[in-house]
């Protein structure tokens, strides 16, 4: 028998430590018959041999199931088929893919064949190991934090610089060329771009800039043109007493009055400026409202380019029959909400100019907080689900009602709730208020009082955020369907139907759809507005409202 047994490892071959065990119970047997034994020692040897026969043959090395085994082979052909090769974010170097291929190639040639057990699950942890690798591997996209700082910085500089020969300017030509180098920059994070390709461009970016700065005129022209100057003379006009008006408005810069006026009042840009330079919040109030713009809100382009006209701030109850026209336009009933007290307030910031025209501001740099006091709208009762809404006018005359959700506070009886551009406001009573938090790089996110984590936080890429899509959708209270074989995201909520495929652009949005860290990632603004709520950026923490 032991003649013609196989001996190996492989299946059907038998170990070697169990033929030497046989081989020891044969010689045992050997050793009785071979010598004189009464027939209890011969039938003892006997059974012991047919015993040892009988546990030799189970030793036998069988087949394995290979089935798990085989589903990994078959999950890593799919992922090697639902990738991208390429050195751009989401896509995969070849040398990951080759990796991943010569792995599935050796777990093949294992479970092709009758293999053991053993060697089936080493194949397989193997192949595990390769995939988990292969997934690392993936080209992730950069943090643009920092590039995106500097070029606020050189935009800022741009915008406050002057080319010429004077002491303090530049020379001709070298702002065009920061702003070449600034467009550059933009070009880059607006895509998805990797942390080599951001650094770089960080890196060109902050050259330009440096050279910029070193660039500025720091003595005057050798022979300078004088003229000459005449002096007028100096008149004293006759000392007036400016007649007492009660004011219901003012402007401070939190500390001191600035300005004061009844329902809307004037400052001079370059005041408001030098208040912001201070690091002082400019804040308008009246017997109505506190609006608060905090130290940055008015940091806008507006008021950069509007030096020497005078900024107009106020907050007016609007007259009857625009407040009537304004409610019966928004149709508050088809969107849940409830008008209250029928009064709507028009928020105003505009620069006046000397030859009579006027720009409204329409954005804030930052959001601007409300305060509205309740009393003076004639608002009493239930306070519960209150929400300030923002009415915009439409092409067709109707105004769209925008959500702003806010907060009540008791001790005042007042309303506070913030906004990031001016228009007509109410505050109304709704069906429901939502508010969800997000933060840049924070697994942490809130609905309502709700404290959450998901496993990817929110990240910035080309200036817009990305969220987890189960996190959003979560949040607004939508379902999600996933489609791997298309890779088509698509939401539900409330009878509107929004369907994303990644790295796809659909109208109106700027940035796609994309996988990062093994989750699908989505354009959190234009997913929250497109269903339907309002999301604003509080850059000062980097958090993101969105109100439903």
């Amino acid at each position: 028998m032991l003649i013609d047994v196989p001996v190996g490892e492989d299946v059907g071959q038998y170990p070697a430590e169990a033929v030497e065990v046989l081989k020891a119970a044969i010689e045992a047997a050997k050793a009785v018959l071979e010598h004189p034994a009464t027939q209890t020692q011969i039938d003892a040897a006997k059974a012991t041999l047919e015993a040892a026969i009988t546990a030799f043959e189970t030793k036998v090395n069988t087949a394995g199931n290979s089935e798990e085994a085989n589903a990994a082979v078959t999950e890593a052909a799919a992922l090697l088929n639902s990738i991208v090769v390429g050195e751009g974010v989401g896509q995969y170097p070849l040398a990951a893919k080759t990796a991943l291929e010569a792995a599935i190639a050796a777990a093949e040639e294992v479970f092709s064949k009758p293999s053991t057990q053993a060697e089936i699950d080493a194949a397989k942890a193997v192949l595990d190991a390769a995939i988990t690798a292969f997934k690392a591997a993936v080209i992730k996209a950069g943090n643009s934090e920092a590039v995106q700082t500097l070029i606020t910085a050189v935009t800022t500089l741009l915008n406050t610089s002057t080319e010429g020969n004077g002491v303090g300017q530049y020379p001709a030509g070298s702002k065009a060329a920061l702003q070449a180098a600034v467009t550059a920059a933009e070009n880059v994070i607006r895509t998805a771009a990797t942390q080599a390709e951001i650094d770089q461009a960080n890196k060109q970016l902050t050259a330009a800039y440096d050279t910029f700065r070193a660039s500025v005129i720091t003595t005057a022209p050798a022979e300078p043109y004088t003229p000459s100057v005449t002096t007028p003379p100096v008149t004293t006009a006759p000392a007036t007493t400016p007649p007492v008006v009660q004011p219901s408005t003012k402007i401070t810069d939190g500390l001191n009055t600035v300005e004061t006026g009844q329902g809307t009042v004037k400052a001079d840009t370059t005041e408001v400026q030098g208040i912001m330079k201070a690091a002082k919040p400019v804040i308008l109030e009246s017997a109505l409202a506190i609006i608060d713009f905090g130290k940055n809100g008015l940091n806008v382009a507006e008021l950069k380019q509007g030096l020497g006209s005078s900024l107009e701030l106020g907050v007016l109850i609007t007259e009857k029959s625009k407040s009537d026209e304004v409610l019966a336009g928004s149709k508050l009933e088809q969107a849940g909400l409830q008008p209250l007290g029928g009064k709507v307030l028009d928020l105003v910031a505009q620069l006046n100019y000397s030859n009579g025209t006027s720009t409204r501001i329409k954005s804030f740099a930052e959001p601007v907080k409300v305060t509205i006091k309740l009393k003076e709208l004639g608002l009493t009762g239930d306070t519960t689900n209150l929400t300030a809404v923002r009415f915009v006018p439409q092409a067709d005359g109707t105004y769209k009602t925008i959500k702003l959700g806010g907060v009540y506070i008791p001790e005042t009886n007042s309303f506070e709730f913030y906004t990031d551009s001016f228009s007509l406001y109410s505050i109304v009573k709704a069906d429901s208020v939502t508010k969800i938090t997000f933060k840049i790089d924070s697994k942490a996110y809130a609905i309502g009082a709700l404290a959450k984590q998901t496993d990817v936080p929110p990240v910035i890429q080309e200036q817009r955020t990305l969220v987890p899509i189960r996190a959003v959708a979560e949040a607004l209270g939508a379902e999600v369907k996933w489609d791997h074989a298309t890779k088509t995201a698509t939401i539900l909520l409330d009878g509107k139907v929004l369907t994303m495929t990644l790295g796809k652009l659909i109208d109106g949005m700027d940035v796609p759809a994309q996988a990062i860290d093994g989750r699908i990632m989505v354009p959190l603004r234009y997913v929250s507005e497109t269903l339907g709520a309002y999301v604003m950026w509080f850059p000062q923490d980097k958090r993101i409202e969105i109100i439903r």
